[in-house]
């Protein structure tokens, strides 16, 4: 039998290469983001800043030092001394200091061995009282009741001798320490022993401003008074005679300063330093200036000024005083010294007339070169006031000449000259006037102090004129033609673009 023929033929198809039109897509966007990764990581980055307006205080802060009219009142014999009056206090002539006594003890160091002469008298009572064992119940009852009277009595009297500590004295105690952790450096540590001293000082007034208020005229010995009145001052430091004509920048080196602590020593010889007196309400106080503050300060008649130490402001008159190659500003003041008249350096800050403007960071202002071109050689553009347009003249290889017209951007106006771009010129072209033969040949150059306008996505250099600046900020005016406008947006540090730099 013969096998029925296969009739089934299989036909093979061509393969086609199948493309996914999402994969392809995808891998379009995933370079195109990469590419642009790439871009941002090794492209310079210009950072915005928006122009508002605002103001500079234009404050200047120093360290001044303090003259005022001091007499120091010397000890008219040897002894320990025992201080009266608070330091810092107004007191009337013949109103007492001190007293010297030539003994050599002090009224506290009297009232101390009083005050335990007392306690042993007691004690030596009590223990008679104690050894007696014949009398009755009721009288040995009254002794001991008596003798708790004592015993109270002495207690009594130690707490009046200790002293308080009022109200007053914790805040004096308070800013003194205050001040003293406000100023703390390393590098000046004689302020710790300054600090330390008027802690002691203040701690010594607790002990001995109701002594003579509790003493009689008896009780003292040799009594100081004063010659006038005045306010006093238990400390010298040797810039008691010193005159504004004299100061020099060396007195202002804190480490050679030494203030001495006159209550501290306890004891003085004839003619050692006593007490000082601050005579007079009128004051000054000298501090090194450079020759910015003193162009500021040669129309000023008066200034105010705050105190770092309380935080509070005054009005002084200002002038301007030359030592050798140095200028001190010299602040004359007739109130106030009561409150500084121990203190021989003060923490001030000058406040001077406030600017107002555009306030731009000084990050952003960078200086140009432009050619200056004649008025009379432009074309101004009335559509523009940033632009106008001039006639150059130049000059083809075979030495022809040929005139086209070209428009530019103003960067400033000044009197009756224009500034513009120096990239847009060449040095030596020449400029001709409309209707007439006259040339101007561009080469003279002027800088412009600026900053780099982004509004439009390109980076366009713009007039500034500074008006006033401290270490970081500056205010520039707000009238100028081809300046800057609240609200605009500039490169925050110039350094990191150029101009016509696309953003």
């Amino acid at each position: 039998m013969i096998a029925k023929k296969n009739s089934k033929k299989i036909v093979k198809y061509k393969k086609y290469i199948g493309i996914n039109i999402g994969t392809l897509l995808f891998g379009i966007v995933f370079v195109y983001m990469m590419v642009c990764i790439v871009m941002y990581l090794t492209s310079t980055h210009i950072a915005p800043y928006e122009v508002k307006k605002g103001s500079l205080s234009g404050n200047y802060k120093y360290t001044a030092l303090a003259l005022k009219s001091e007499t120091v009142v010397e000890a008219p014999e040897s002894g320990a001394v025992t201080y009266y009056a608070r330091e810092g206090t107004e007191i009337g002539k013949n109103g007492v200091i001190c007293s010297i006594n030539e003994n050599g003890t002090t009224r506290t160091e009297r009232t101390s061995a009083s005050s335990q002469t007392t306690e042993s008298a007691s004690l030596t009572e009590s223990t008679e009282l104690s050894e007696s064992t014949t009398e009755s119940s009721a009288e040995t009852e009254t002794t001991a009741e008596s003798t708790d009277e004592k015993e109270d009595a002495l207690q009594t009297t130690d707490t009046s001798e200790s002293g308080t500590l009022s109200a007053a004295d914790a805040k004096k105690l308070c800013a003194a320490a205050a001040g003293y952790a406000s100023a703390f450096s390393g590098q000046n540590f004689q302020k710790a022993y300054d600090m330390k001293a008027d802690v002691e000082s203040a701690v010594l007034d607790l002990y001995t401003e109701d002594v003579y208020g509790n003493a009689d005229e008896g009780s003292l010995f040799n009594v100081c008074r004063t010659d006038g009145p005045g306010i006093v001052v238990y400390s010298v430091d040797g810039f008691e005679d010193v005159k504004a004509e004299d100061v020099t920048t060396d007195m202002f080196s804190m480490k050679a300063y030494h203030k001495e602590n006159l209550r501290l020593n306890g004891t003085a010889k004839s003619g050692d330093p006593l007490y000082k007196l601050v005579t007079e309400d009128n004051w000054s106080l000298i501090l090194p200036i450079d020759n910015k503050i003193v162009s500021e300060l040669t129309d000023q008649s008066s200034v105010t000024i705050r105190f770092l130490k309380d935080g509070t402001t005054a009005d002084a008159t200002v002038s301007v005083v030359q030592n050798k190659n140095t200028y001190f500003a010299k602040l004359d003041m007739d109130h106030s010294v009561v409150r500084f008249a121990s203190d021989r350096f003060l923490d001030i800050e000058l406040l001077l007339n406030k600017k107002s403007g555009l306030k731009i960071p000084k990050t952003a202002i960078e200086q140009r070169n432009f050619y200056i071109i004649p008025q009379e050689y432009v074309i101004s553009n009335n559509d523009d006031s940033n632009e106008v347009t001039v006639l150059v003249e130049t000059y083809t290889n075979s030495g022809k000449s040929e005139q086209k017209y070209k428009t530019t951007t103003v960067y400033e106006k000044v009197d009756d000259n224009y500034y513009v771009d120096i990239n847009e010129f060449s040095e030596g072209d020449y400029i001709v006037r409309k209707n007439s033969s006259n040339k101007y040949r561009i080469e003279e150059t002027a800088s412009l102090q600026g900053v780099y306008n982004i509004n439009k996505g390109y980076a366009v250099f713009r007039e500034v004129t500074v008006i006033a600046e401290n270490e970081e900020y500056c205010i520039v005016a707000d009238d100028d033609t081809f300046g800057l406008a609240q609200y605009d947006h500039i490169a925050l540090d110039a350094d990191t673009v150029s101009d016509d730099q696309l953003l």
